[in-house]
């Protein structure tokens, strides 16, 4: 028997197509043949298909899931509690808020004074209607009138850094202030410089969206 790496394409597919049809797996007949490897049978099989010289087997389809039959039937699958139909998640519309004087207080998620942090328009209207405490620059580290300011460790409000009373020592704001944000705000404008070209075509750009 000439040995497999002495035959040439035509000799192998010869050999490997008998035992293909005896329904030996390429494992077994790269043992018999003295094939370097199964893959190395493997291709002359594919190669014998692609000729038509061997029958495909007819594939046979893989049960269909469970939760996948109930979901064509209509049926909640079992994981998600059965038949009984599931309930649909509350929209979030109220948050606890704590304010400056550590009370939890409950207050609505979007509103004329808490809009969407992208919507500008929305955030322009509201500074225009109610611009609020104006800090100058000169009083930038001057507690805001009326507001006590509060030390570090206890602070859950606005965290700019001003003079403790009279002077002494060094407290935070501790005005109410947005989630998102670190400072109140006429801190948050004290922070800011003016906006660039681009910041400022970008802001026009998302006011077009919001319109």
């Amino acid at each position: 028997m000439t040995a497999w790496v002495d035959m040439n394409r035509r000799a192998k597919e010869a050999a490997v197509q008998p035992l293909l049809v005896k329904g030996l797996t390429y494992s077994e007949i790269a043992a018999q043949l003295g094939a370097t490897s199964r893959n190395a049978v493997g291709t002359i099989a594919s190669s014998l298909r692609a000729k038509g010289a061997l029958s495909l087997k007819p594939r046979t389809s893989s049960p269909e899931p469970k939760a996948a039959r109930e979901k064509r039937a209509g049926k909640t699958p079992a994981k998600f509690g059965g038949d009984t139909p599931r309930k649909p998640t509350p929209k979030r519309d109220k948050v606890l808020r704590r304010s400056a004087a550590g009370s939890v207080e409950v207050a609505p998620m979007r509103g004329p004074n808490n809009p969407h942090p992208y919507d500008f328009k929305a955030r322009a209207e509201q500074r225009a209607t109610s611009p609020g405490v104006v800090v100058a620059t000169k009083d930038a580290f001057d507690p805001i009138p009326g507001i006590p300011p509060v030390h570090f460790a206890v602070n859950t409000g606005c965290k700019w850094p001003v003079d403790g009373i009279e002077g002494k020592g060094l407290l935070c704001c501790g005005a109410d202030k947005e989630p998102e944000r670190t400072y109140c705000g006429p801190h948050q404008r004290l922070s800011r410089t003016d906006y660039t070209k681009r910041q400022r075509a970008e802001i026009v750009s998302a006011e077009r969206k919001f319109a």
